[in-house]
């Protein structure tokens, strides 16, 4: 048995998930349909190796622990529990605090040899190793800090928003999760857009009819149109330049008037965007 303080790796634990959402599944945890890329139109072909509909998910959250101020801390899984309890509660059997809720959600997998090429471009390696050597007080996060992440967290970010007015829903109401990896023989670039709620917001349907052919090339379209331009432009493209904006300059062509979403959707804290990488 590993220890309580030994995290698996995060990579490898979503590869299950990523898997499942590569296929069709009717179980009474989820569902999920795949149509075929063929009855879409160019601007999802040409990217997308497969879009899958999610008619029913379900979301387990688990509270391992309490940081103020920086999630960055080094403080052991241990330590963070302790800190859930004034005085440690008297159980046997070890538990954390937990909520599961139900939604629904569109998965896009990208082409792996398109994302290779893009990862392979001079200017997108300059760009990143400017943005991986400015000064900060922090360390980067290896993982996040890469081409193949930062085009698909900044994807998903603009995604939401366009969906925000496209589908009702509220600011906070949509999340991302992302799949990344590029181990050649087990390589993942996926973006789940997603809604989970304790409501039945969550389960109306709003979001997979987006997903279907007819509809999502015209949302997909509108973020891309979307991502060229931010109302701070030119500051909000040419302050990428001097290596990033935001908290820790953790951000390239990303702000509030952009790239930027409530805290709660985002699984990076607002931070590893570039909409220089869509555009």
């Amino acid at each position: 048995k590993q220890d309580d303080d030994q995290e698996q790796d995060a990579v490898e634990f979503r590869r299950p998930e990523y898997n499942l959402f590569n296929k069709e599944n009717n179980f009474d945890k989820i569902i999920t349909i795949l149509p075929k890329i063929e009855e879409y139109n160019k601007i999802i072909t040409q990217y997308f190796d497969k879009i899958t509909l999610v008619k029913k998910l379900t979301e387990t959250k688990a509270l391992y622990g309490f940081t103020r101020l920086n999630t960055q801390s080094d403080l052991s899984r241990r330590q963070l529990k302790e800190y859930l309890w004034r005085e440690q509660p008297n159980f046997k059997d070890s538990w954390l605090p937990a909520i599961q809720v139900s939604g629904e959600g569109i998965f896009f997998n990208f082409k792996e040899e398109l994302v290779r090429e893009f990862e392979n471009n001079t200017d997108v390696i300059n760009r990143v190793e400017k943005f991986r050597h400015t000064p900060r007080s922090r360390p980067l996060d290896e993982q996040k800090a890469s081409p193949r992440f930062m085009m698909l967290h900044t994807f998903a970010h603009i995604m939401i928003n366009t969906f925000i007015f496209e589908c009702g829903y509220g600011a906070a109401s949509l999340q991302e999760r992302i799949y990344c990896s590029n181990d050649p023989d087990k390589p993942m670039a996926g973006v789940l857009i997603y809604t989970a709620a304790g409501d039945s917001e969550g389960t109306m349907g709003g979001l997979v009819r987006m997903g279907k052919a007819g509809f999502l090339e015209r949302v997909v379209e509108k973020s891309i149109e979307s991502s060229m331009w931010c109302s701070v432009d030119p500051v909000c493209m040419e302050i990428s330049e001097s290596g990033g904006q935001g908290p820790e300059s953790l951000n390239l062509a990303a702000c509030h008037n952009c790239g930027l979403l409530p805290e709660t959707s985002c699984e990076a804290f607002n931070s590893y965007l570039d909409r220089g990488f869509l555009t």
